[in-house]
């Protein structure tokens, strides 16, 4: 028997809307459970990855905050 997988999507995979559905990364999220135990709110710790992401990626930063994977959303940061 033999199994054959076509990889068929009901919506787009290569877009920008669909990069916010991504899961948050493993680097992300030590970095702001770092950013809580230090004393800050969730809201700024997200804010200031945020900042750290406009300095490491000042010319493509759109493209990265717009990715969950490297930006995550505030309600994400509140859970």
């Amino acid at each position: 028997m033999k199994l054959h997988l076509v990889w068929i999507h009901n919506h787009t995979v290569n877009s920008a809307a669909a990069l916010r559905w991504r899961d948050v990364s493993c680097e992300v999220r030590e970095k702001l459970q770092r950013l809580l135990q230090d004393g800050h709110s969730p809201a700024s710790a997200l804010q200031m990855h945020q900042f750290d992401l406009q300095l490491e990626h000042s010319v493509n930063y759109f493209q990265f905050a717009g990715d969950r994977h490297h930006c995550p959303d505030k309600q994400w940061c509140y859970r």
